[in-house]
């Protein structure tokens, strides 16, 4: 034998540590239970409704002296 090769033993003590390793996995994946899954619905909410009369309506907006926007938004797409 070459000094470089290592024996087979030295190879084997490799294995038991890897063994446990899986063991312990397998061991602690069996022992969690599923989440619970909820069912979900959409939150139901009720609304008065007051009915609308038409309108025969013309509207109009007036302005003096310089306007800015409260709050400017930019999108990325």
């Amino acid at each position: 034998m070459t000094a470089e090769r290592s024996p087979l033993w030295r190879k084997l003590l490799l294995a038991p540590p890897i063994a446990l390793g899986v063991l312990a996995l397998l061991w602690i994946a069996a022992g969690k239970e599923p989440p619970a899954t909820a069912q979900r619905g959409e939150p139901t909410r009720t609304a008065r409704v007051i009915e609308a009369l038409a309108l025969d309506l013309i509207p109009t907006a007036e302005g003096y002296g310089p306007v800015r926007p409260a709050r400017v938004w930019e999108a990325v797409a």
